[in-house]
């Protein structure tokens, strides 16, 4: 991956630009993508989202990546989440890019199937499951065990079910390089479905796509490959995923830098790095959570070891941390 752009003497690093393939950042600020759980239903973009994203762009950031947007209708995280499954939304997501651009800033998208943590109510109705009878959706995933206690059992994908979700990865892919994202990241973090795969806890397949890293990679792998082949030449392709599950028998950091060396050599230029998600909050073992710079160290150890380009997140709040 390419490496960050020398600072002046005088520029603090966190304002000197960063280039990243083909996409120059004018600093290194990035707000990454956080839901906001607005849409009417129908996966399109409203007033709000224009506003929110906009003013974003005015803060002064180098890229801004849209939150978590559905490659089907199935796949978002919510009824309310944004999608970029019908082409339809290629022109919503074309004024987002607008709004976004127009302070000088580069336009990114986070794309996701959600698996087994989709079907969901908004976070401020306690992000609880939604069951089919009441609004929700069937879900799907690697096997079929359910998220938590509340949550019904997803569906175990078949091949084709696996298949059908790589292309709609792709066709997702599309229609943001149609209306303009220069970064396209897929979400392989936070407990969804790319995340599902890669994970030992939520993946007990026996077949091609289950067993270990090299197995339950695969998918990932898969879908970075054909999303790839898709992307126009000046488009970067990133990633985010979770460094580690944070419970016994789940993904370690090291089966992270493998699964990023594996990424690199067909791609993958970015890596925005995050923890957990494919248990919930009160089966994590972890005693930094939510402290100053808590996932810092972790996403260095993966910088140092595959010499990648790197997001990272987690209560980093000062100019010098």
């Amino acid at each position: 991956a390419t490496q960050p752009q020398p600072a002046s003497s005088t520029t603090p690093p966190m304002f000197s630009p960063f280039k990243i393939g083909p996409v120059s950042l004018p600093n290194r600020l990035v707000v990454p993508p956080m839901c906001m759980f607005t849409s009417l239903g129908n996966g399109r973009i409203n007033n709000f989202h224009l506003q929110h994203y906009g003013s974003l762009g005015y803060g002064g950031f180098g890229m801004v990546i849209v939150e978590a947007t559905g490659v089907s209708a199935q796949g978002r995280l919510t009824p309310f989440c944004l999608g970029l499954y019908d082409d339809v939304h290629i022109d919503d997501h074309r004024q987002l890019v607008n709004a976004i651009k127009a302070s000088g800033c580069v336009p990114a998208i986070q794309i996701v199937h959600s698996g087994r943590r989709g079907s969901c109510n908004q976070i401020w109705l306690g992000y609880t499951y939604l069951p089919i009878s009441n609004g929700g959706y069937q879900t799907l995933a690697p096997s079929p065990i359910a998220y938590g206690k509340e949550f019904a059992p997803p569906k175990e994908m078949t091949v084709e079910d696996i298949k059908q979700v790589q292309s709609e990865f792709v066709s997702a892919a599309i229609r943001a390089c149609k209306a303009g994202y220069k970064v396209i990241e897929l979400h392989g973090a936070h407990g969804y479905l790319i995340n599902q795969f890669l994970s030992p806890i939520s993946n007990k397949r026996k077949d091609d796509y289950g067993g270990d890293l090299q197995h339950r990679a695969r998918f990932a792998l898969d879908v970075v490959k054909a999303v790839k082949k898709v992307l126009p030449s000046d488009v970067v392709l990133a990633i985010r995923l979770s460094m580690t599950d944070w419970c016994n028998n789940g993904i370690e950091l090291e089966d992270t830098i493998t699964v990023v060396k594996w990424l690199q050599q067909i791609g993958v230029e970015l890596f925005d790095l995050s923890t957990g998600g494919v248990v919930p909050v009160e089966e994590r073992k972890t005693e930094n959570h939510g402290k100053a710079l808590w996932m810092v160290p972790l996403a260095d150890k993966v910088r140092q070891a595959t010499k990648a380009a790197t997001i990272c997140v987690g209560m980093i709040t000062t100019p010098d941390e």
